[in-house]
């Protein structure tokens, strides 16, 4: 069963769960509409629920490097990956935050990964 946070609705005595996909899908449209603090505060929501979120964990991350804080993006995309998903897509952001941090021995490794996952990452010279 998934986790849910709880939402205040009219009644402020009742509490209508919000699964925490509707959270994400939320966040992601925030994200993507350049709303990066609005959706910190839903992933972070999420990861109040279930802490080993990893899409949260890992758009959270995303989220901190555009805000310019890559030490914490860093973190949380390193437990994003602890929790145990390897996504191409994640190894390509991971890569691209570790090289913006000048860890270039480190972001080239993940990009590998995104490339083993995922061929079409390949970019031509």
């Amino acid at each position: 069963m998934e986790r849910t946070a709880e939402t205040v609705v009219k009644d402020p005595r009742q509490v209508a769960p919000v699964p925490n996909s509707q959270l994400l899908a939320s966040a992601l449209a925030k994200h993507q509409a350049g709303h990066i603090s609005e959706a910190q505060t839903l992933y972070a929501q999420i990861l109040k629920n279930n802490p080993s979120h990893a899409d949260a964990l890992h758009f959270s991350g995303l989220a901190a490097h555009q805000s310019g804080n890559n030490a914490l993006a860093i973190s949380l995309m390193e437990r994003a990956f602890e929790s145990g998903k390897h996504s191409a897509d994640h190894y390509q952001n991971f890569s691209q935050v570790l090289e913006a941090s000048g860890h270039l021995d480190r972001a080239l490794s993940a990009y590998e990964k995104a490339v083993a996952l995922a061929p079409i990452y390949i970019q031509p010279m």
